[in-house]
């Protein structure tokens, strides 16, 4: 997060591999990402978790799957995110 609405969408985009769907919770973040012609799937929240703490859970080895769809599993897999995250931070 960089505090600053106007450039998060580039923000991220620079950091993750081309995509063309965002999956959010946050009507700020879809609002940011639909006015810059990305589809967007509101999320759910699982629980009491942030992106913060899930992304701590995820960088310190913890169990982070619980909070997560299914279906979010094999793409973090694929594309390595756990390490991505450990790299970056």
């Amino acid at each position: 997060d960089i505090d600053c609405y106007p450039k998060y969408v580039r923000h991220l985009e620079s950091f993750v591999p081309n995509f063309d769907l965002v999956y959010s919770g946050n009507p700020i973040v879809q609002e940011l990402f639909r006015e810059k012609g990305y589809e967007v799937v509101n999320l759910e929240m699982y629980g009491d978790i942030s992106g913060t703490k899930l992304r701590k859970l995820m960088i310190e080895d913890k169990d982070y799957k619980k909070y997560l769809p299914k279906a979010c599993i094999p793409f973090l897999k694929k594309f390595d995110i756990v390490n991505r995250l450990r790299e970056v931070r």
